[in-house]
């Protein structure tokens, strides 16, 4: 008896407890969670119902009223208006950094032209420029960071969540990880300014040709940077 039961008892602890609202998917039967529309495995819909029937031709097609194309659009659809709610607090926030950071680079760069004072106002146009690249970057990634962690969320089968504060937590997390090349870029493209100002007049156009070289490899330095911190938030989002 004991070794007929010994089987029994291992088969029935690792049966899966089903709660309420949870669901099988007809097509694979993967246990699935209330907060998931689609099957976590297979990617197959909820269909409230209908068998997946495969076709002559061995495509998938979804019966009794719910089809694959409709339980998409309604997750896009979903994740359309998340991320519309989402970054409404962020764009107010750009709006008003990148206000008073172009406000003071203006003044920076109209002291340049003018000659008033040329060590203060690159001094100002710097700083102006800095509020406005590390505003505008910080609320960018934060808008991208809110949608794809709700929905990460939900591919995953452990109930975890983001909060909304914590979306800027790691939108500033990981622009404190990019800060050596954020630096090193915006180091570049000041110093092609300063060889662009320091080659004024027209037997100085080799120098100015050279700063704005220097300049432009800085923007592309940055926007590269830039890039590559929405893969690295992705990684660092299925991470958690």
């Amino acid at each position: 008896m004991e070794v007929e039961n010994g089987p029994e008892e291992a088969v029935t602890e690792t049966a899966p407890e089903m709660e309420e609202g949870d669901w099988i998917c007809e097509k694979c039967n993967n246990h699935n969670f209330p907060w998931q529309d689609n099957c976590k495995v297979c990617e197959a819909p909820i269909t409230g119902g209908g068998d997946m029937e495969a076709t002559g031709g061995g495509d998938m097609e979804a019966t009794g009223g719910g089809g694959m194309e409709a339980s998409a659009s309604r997750t896009i659809l979903k994740y359309g208006v998340i991320t519309v709610i989402g970054v409404i607090p962020a764009s107010i926030v750009m709006f008003f950094g990148v206000f008073i950071g172009s406000s003071i680079a203006n003044l920076g760069m109209s002291q340049t032209i003018s000659g008033a004072g040329q060590s203060g106002s690159i001094v100002t146009f710097i700083i102006g420029t800095l509020i406005m690249l590390l505003v505008a970057v910080i609320c960018q990634l934060q808008m991208i960071t809110f949608p794809i962690a709700y929905a990460i969320a939900d591919s995953r089968d452990d109930g975890w969540r983001m909060d909304y504060l914590d979306t800027w937590k790691t939108a500033f997390e990981v622009i404190f990880k990019a800060l050596p090349g954020l630096g090193g870029g915006f180091v570049v493209f000041v110093l092609g300014l300063v060889i662009t100002q320091a080659g004024g007049g027209a037997e100085s156009l080799n120098m100015i040709g050279l700063g704005f070289l220097v300049s432009f490899t800085g923007v592309v330095m940055l926007g590269l940077m830039m890039i590559g911190m929405i893969p690295y938030m992705v990684r660092k989002l299925s991470m958690m």
